[in-house]
């Protein structure tokens, strides 16, 4: 199985994204290695930038894990090969850091 996650923070600049995805990496260590993937604006928003990162391991429990610690704000979609779970930032809401306006968590089996 892989297991991406892409957010979507808000940000000035190159230098400020670089600063959040080490904050997002120490805080998904609870669950999973962070290996960040990629660091740019989002080219949809660009106020946005986008960081995403390849966790390992990739099992079931890192996936409900993450999800777990925001309770409210996902729209979870799955079938036998492939979960996808978008939050989305509301009001007095939070997921691993304030600057986080959305995100995807991403879980699938590979292709051969």
């Amino acid at each position: 199985m892989d297991l991406f996650l892409r957010a979507f923070v808000d940000c000035a600049d190159a230098q400020t994204a670089a600063g959040l995805q080490q904050k997002l990496c120490a805080a998904l260590v609870a669950w999973a290695s962070a290996e960040p993937l990629l660091a740019e604006r989002y080219w949809k928003m660009p106020e946005l930038f986008e960081l995403t990162f390849r966790l390992t391991p990739a099992g079931p429990g890192a996936f409900d894990g993450i999800v777990a610690c925001a309770p409210g704000g996902w729209h979870h979609v799955s079938d036998e090969t492939y979960r996808s779970s978008v939050w989305n930032r509301s009001a007095g809401s939070s997921f691993l850091a304030p600057e986080l306006a959305w995100a995807e968590l991403q879980q699938f089996e590979p292709a051969p």
